[in-house]
């Protein structure tokens, strides 16, 4: 299930984006924000998987709050949201995973999702594959991606040594 964060000021398109992600049956909306005065203070202690973040928002540049957001939470996946594509250049700056213009559909949502488990899935084994272990006990031993690293030792002493 994969956690979510809203960030817009229209109650009503902000609402009408819950409801179809909540349709999804795969996401969990932990948390909506109007204002963005207290937006990256919340998103650090929710640890959303995603945030969906509209671009215009009265007061605040979308776009500059998605550029604080990452360089808190670079891990945080975002979904642009906007009724204008003028700002679709600007999602290719931000990163962005998605985006989504509005009015959205339910087939648009169940895209974007899909496309954000992808990209979690992807990250995971990325970091999964390229593990390292090292084990001490019994014989000295490295592995990487779950394969031993043949050790090349510089001395015969060194190896009996560690072994």
């Amino acid at each position: 299930m994969l956690k979510v964060a809203i960030i817009g000021d229209e109650k009503l398109a902000s609402s009408f984006l819950k409801m179809q992600l909540e349709n999804t049956g795969l996401t969990q909306v932990i948390a909506e924000f109007r204002k963005p005065t207290i937006v990256i203070t919340e998103i650090l202690i929710l640890k959303p998987d995603v945030v969906f973040l509209d671009i215009e928002k009265s007061g605040t540049n979308g776009i500059e709050l998605g550029f604080k957001l990452l360089n808190k939470c670079p891990n945080l996946e975002i979904v642009n949201v906007s009724a204008y594509r003028q700002y679709a250049d600007d999602e290719f700056k931000l990163k962005a995973i998605h985006y989504l213009l509005k009015p959205s559909t339910q087939e648009d949502i169940d895209e974007v999702i899909q496309r954000v488990f992808r990209k979690i899935e992807h990250k995971s084994r990325i970091v999964d594959e390229d593990s390292v272990r090292i084990e001490l006990l019994g014989l000295f031993k490295i592995f990487f991606s779950n394969k031993e690293v043949q050790i090349k030792w510089a001395t015969d002493k060194m190896e009996e040594f560690l072994h």
